[in-house]
């Protein structure tokens, strides 16, 4: 057996593994915005955010 196979086969879970982190970045990415929105709706801003007096004038 050539050492071909060996090299396909890493190449193959390097793209798996690399794939897995995209997702796994993406997806928490979403849920990270989401709890954002969720405690914005509940009235709890960002510390950088202006206060609700200064972002109406």
């Amino acid at each position: 057996m050539s050492h071909a196979f060996y090299v396909y086969a890493s190449y193959f879970v390097t793209v798996i593994i690399v794939g897995c982190l995209v997702g796994w970045t993406w997806l928490d990415g979403r849920a990270r915005q989401q709890e954002l929105r969720t405690l914005e709706a509940s009235g709890i801003r960002r510390r950088s955010a202006k206060p609700a007096e200064e972002a109406k004038s």
